[in-house]
């Protein structure tokens, strides 16, 4: 992969270290970041707000309705801005293992999502404009729940030492955290994922050319991110949004133009009948949300949605 070249990645550093990270490559905007090669962290998904834009992991949690995980991290992340908000956000930022062997032994553990498999782990280059929290996340994993599975926020002492990144125990287990960009740079796991958006969108494949290669040249052409509009009283709209404005940008088609691998993308868009863009609307959709009562000392805006 290229260096960055255009504007937005110019005040970018890279973050010196081995990183991890799982993806859960079988959900296509996922693999479709993948197959770019950058994930971008909410912060830096649009030029001018990043109002709307939500993380892929509290579009899924949304999506799925897992309205207890809804609960905790907006109570922890109430209360991290309140209190750190010189540390990185939970729900708006990447997250990473500083360690393979971390990383590897989560696989299997019941406190991980189901996604942590070795097929699903990849190495990562960090570029950040802001220094990454470095947490211990037995913080999280050992939290005492009630019996819906939801934290006590009254009791944030725990939260307190999470976020100035203080051990549990003897044996951390250290997650990083930061908002940027991350780099995959392994080739047969871009082109797995690839595949999977090809099999998953048959009709797309100019479009996923084009998105990888503006990705290639340093840019977010072709990103895909969740987005999250508010439609009326009690009712939000989960969508996924398609960042084009690079390709009809000149510069950025110049650099494109240059690319190895636009003599086959030329060759792939004039061999395609209708040019189509991917559907990602079964991943989103309409939800009916409500506020939770009964929180104590928390921020009220705590909610729960419905189908």
């Amino acid at each position: 992969m290229k260096q960055f070249i255009f504007r937005k990645f110019d005040q970018f550093n890279e973050i010196s270290g081995d990183f991890y990270t799982f993806f859960n490559i079988d959900h296509p905007s996922v693999a479709w970041a993948i197959q770019r090669g950058m994930l971008v962290s909410t912060r830096y998904c649009n030029d001018t707000s990043d109002s709307g834009f939500i993380s892929m992991m509290m579009a899924e949690m949304i999506r799925s309705r897992s309205n207890n995980r809804i609960f905790n991290e907006i109570i922890i992340e109430n209360y991290r801005n309140k209190l750190y908000k010189n540390t990185i956000s939970r729900i708006k930022g990447i997250y990473a293992f500083n360690s393979k062997d971390v990383a590897l032994s989560l696989i299997g553990d019941s406190n991980w999502p189901e996604y942590f498999e070795i097929r699903h782990l990849s190495k990562i280059k960090i570029y950040c404009k802001e220094k990454p929290s470095i947490l211990d996340s037995n913080w999280i994993t050992c939290a005492k729940l009630d019996i819906n599975g939801k934290i006590d926020p009254n009791n944030t002492e725990w939260i307190d030492n999470y976020f100035s990144g203080i051990p549990m125990n003897d044996d951390p287990l250290w997650e990083v955290l930061f908002e940027g960009i991350a780099i995959i740079e392994d080739t047969d796991f871009r082109r797995e994922c690839y595949l999977n958006c090809l099999n998953k969108f048959p009709n797309c494949e100019p479009f996923l050319i084009m998105s990888r290669l503006a990705s290639e040249v340093g840019t977010l052409g072709g990103l895909v991110s969740p987005f999250l509009t508010h439609r009326e009283s009690g009712v939000i709209n989960l969508d996924y949004v398609l960042r084009d404005i690079e390709f009809h940008d000149l510069d950025v088609l110049h650099e494109m133009v240059k690319h190895s691998d636009f003599p086959y993308l030329a060759h792939i868009y004039n061999k395609c009948d209708e040019l189509s863009i991917p559907d990602f609307r079964p991943y989103g959709g309409q939800f009916k949300y409500t506020f939770d009562d009964g929180i104590g000392n928390a921020d009220p805006l705590v909610f729960s949605v419905h189908s």
